[in-house]
């Protein structure tokens, strides 16, 4: 029986013949096999846990039951604060051609992005095809009219950028515009 995510692995579950077993006031009581370990727990009328299973032997401590609720309690709360911090990242493409109602849409999902507490990364390319502009000026003044359209409707969509926009993303030919939650 494997345990579930922030239990602890307790009595039979135990794997290994010889533990290290430490009792319920932190005195080490040595060197044990599993079953007298086990005898050792239910004579006192408390748990066997696994407390260390890298080490050689695998360490173990008996605990009253008040004290394993606790200290389940005390790792839910922790994967709890760390799945609160992890920022999760939206990707966003748009391109210099876009229609008005296109736009719209991409800034409703950026909104909904937004909304659930994600930061996007908005990619705003050039278009397809032959680009009409000797040096590829005509190129850079779209994608700037793009971004400059963007960044004006963030207050709207409840964003605001995140650091300085990349001007040099896929080699220069594109914007990449990073925007977090307000």
């Amino acid at each position: 029986m494997r345990a579930l995510a922030g239990q602890l692995v307790r009595g039979e579950a135990i794997k290994g013949n010889r533990l290290q077993v430490i009792d319920e006031n932190g005195t080490n009581r040595g060197v044990h096999n599993r079953h007298t370990a086990l005898e050792m727990a239910r004579s006192r009328g408390i748990q066997l846990v696994l407390v260390n299973r890298t080490t050689m032997p695998p360490v173990c401590r008996l605990m009253s039951t008040k004290d394993i609720w606790e200290r389940e309690k005390r790792v839910r709360e922790q994967r709890k604060r760390v799945a609160e911090t992890r920022t999760t990242w939206k990707d966003v493409r748009l391109r210099v051609n876009i229609s008005a109602h296109d736009l719209d849409v991409k800034f409703k999902s950026i909104r909904e992005f937004l909304v659930d507490r994600a930061h996007v990364s908005v990619l705003i390319e050039p278009a397809r095809g032959r680009s009409r502009g000797g040096d590829g000026a005509n190129e850079r003044v779209g994608l700037e009219r793009l971004r400059d359209a963007i960044i004006e409707r963030l207050d709207d969509i409840g964003g605001e950028i995140a650091g300085e926009p990349n001007l040099k993303a896929r080699g220069g030919r594109a914007i990449v515009l990073r925007i977090k939650p307000k």
